[in-house]
């Protein structure tokens, strides 16, 4: 590898850069998905800019520039490819040829090669904050009863439509993120019917902070009783009946939108991970306060995100209150044909 590094400079083609930096990257990282995202990128960056015969120190800022343009113009499905999926093509753009930039201490085998004084850089897209999305109970039941087309994960003792309810179910009671959501683990039968409460630690929680996230009724942990999981492994047993291991989280997100595909609900009634947890978000707010709706998603005091992305973006039954207390006080003075001649009118 020392060899193939003196060898190589901005003078070479991209694609032996290319090459080479996929080689690094396949030793440092152990994601095969996360590799096969990269190369796929750099390759289709390649195609779409024709830098077959390009040197790495000719490619400039516009070429992201018109790379990212002609992406905008590809569809997905039918779809224009999403701005958060375009940013993550432009951070991976951004990484490989800063690792080819100045040489600067970044740590134990993470130094660049110092290839390019002056590294092409694209700035993000800007993203659409979208509004958070509060699951109607026709929305749930209609997921629920979608469950039946379910073939994955099926698991000794639990049927792929056991595991969706319990999953619907589990989402929506504790707000949690797909990765936490899937991570968090069985207490013990004591904990789980006595205190009926989950523990999720800190370790695998976005913000670091562990959360004690009770579970209500007697009902909702007897559906997570009947899972065929033991103490200490994760409650939702997300894994391949033939390897025994953890499956995917994207996995978890395709398996989601087939079954609501295959059962012929509308794409605008279709439910994501994410709408689970902006809609217990938004029902503690609306039914209780806004501190509770902050501890139950796992927000610190201080946190402006729940006012940026909840408060901010969604009518509540209060604002409704309050549009028709301040309409019922100015509609019957509002009259169509005045009794006096005002300003000539």
């Amino acid at each position: 590898m020392q060899q193939r590094r003196r060898k190589i400079d901005g003078d070479v083609f991209f694609p032996v850069y290319k090459e080479f930096y996929l080689q690094g990257f396949s030793v440092r990282n152990h994601s095969d998905v996360h590799y096969d995202n990269t190369k796929r990128v750099l390759d289709r960056f390649t195609v779409y800019q024709n830098l077959t015969f390009t040197r790495l120190n000719e490619i400039q800022d516009l070429e992201f520039e018109e790379y990212i343009a002609q992406r905008q113009k590809d569809k997905y499905r039918d779809k224009p490819i999403k701005t958060v999926s375009l940013n993550n093509e432009i951070k991976i753009l951004n990484t490989c040829f800063a690792k080819a930039g100045p040489k600067e201490p970044r740590g134990p085998a993470r130094a660049n090669y110092g290839f390019l004084q002056w590294p092409p850089f694209m700035n993000q897209l800007e993203e659409d904050e979208l509004d958070p999305v509060a699951v109607t109970e026709d929305q749930i039941e209609m997921f629920s009863l979608a469950a039946s087309f379910a073939k994955s994960p099926n698991i000794e003792g639990c049927t792929p439509a056991q595991f969706w309810r319990a999953a619907l179910l589990l989402a929506i009671v504790t707000g949690l993120r797909r990765a936490s959501l899937l991570a968090i683990e069985r207490p013990s039968d004591e904990v789980l019917r006595g205190d009926k409460i989950l523990i999720l630690p800190g370790s695998k929680h976005k913000t670091k902070n562990s959360l004690r996230i009770p579970l209500g009724s007697d009902a909702v942990v007897d559906v997570l009783m009947d899972l065929p999981t033991k103490e200490g492994e994760p409650i939702l047993p997300w894994k391949s009946s033939r390897t025994g291991k953890p499956m995917s989280h994207g996995h978890f997100s395709n398996t989601m939108a087939e079954i609501q595909r295959e059962a012929g609900i509308p794409e605008d009634q279709r439910v994501l991970t994410k709408h689970f947890r902006s809609t217990s978000g938004t029902l503690i707010y609306e039914e209780f306060n806004e501190e509770m709706a902050k501890k139950w998603l796992g927000h610190s005091p201080t946190s402006k995100t729940f006012l940026k992305h909840y408060k901010a973006k969604r009518v509540s039954k209060k604002d409704r209150l309050a549009s028709e207390f301040l309409g019922e006080y100015a509609l019957p003075h509002v009259v169509t044909k005045p009794k006096l001649n005002l300003y000539g009118a």
